[in-house]
């Protein structure tokens, strides 16, 4: 075959080892161009080769995995920057962190109705009883609190971070 001439499809079919209408395929694609010669659909098909290869050419999909584990690998190394900076903590160590803040929080409040009667002794018995069903319901509230109540008033339109009603 003369390769400063140009060939048949089937012909360089043969040539690079592909069947003819993969070499159809890649004259509608543009891959390589009517009318050239051997030489440079071979030079052409090489370069078409070497970029998919390398991830650039065709469907770009492995360009794409790349770019998609690239981008994992760097979300994983800011979690573990994060972390060496005490930036952010493990929900197991806050759960815990909380409960203790609660338990200390309970027990001020819990002492204080009897704080208040011994100060105003003539505090109506209503109304020390009222003031203790007021911490006991925002204790119990507030024990009962988890993630899933935050989820909660956040999709009831509440921003992120925002007061409750």
């Amino acid at each position: 075959m003369e390769m400063r001439t140009s060939c048949t499809q089937a012909e360089f079919a043969a040539l690079v080892g592909v069947s003819q209408p993969a070499v159809s395929d890649m004259l509608a694609r543009g891959v390589i161009k009517p009318g050239q010669t051997t030489v440079e659909w071979l030079q052409s098909y090489c370069a078409h080769l070497r970029e998919q290869a390398a991830g650039r050419g065709g469907d770009g999909e492995l360009a794409a995995k790349r770019a998609e584990e690239s981008g994992k690998r760097t979300e994983l190394l800011e979690i573990k920057i994060a972390q060496l900076r005490r930036e952010v903590v493990p929900v197991a160590v806050l759960e815990q962190i909380l409960a203790h803040c609660g338990r200390n929080i309970r027990s001020s409040l819990e002492a204080l109705p009897v704080d208040l009667h011994r100060l105003c002794p003539d505090l109506p018995l209503e109304g020390v009883k009222l003031i203790e069903d007021g911490i006991a319901k925002a204790c119990n509230a507030t024990a009962s609190m988890t993630l899933a109540s935050l989820d909660e008033l956040n999709s009831d339109g509440d921003e992120e971070g925002g007061q409750a009603p």
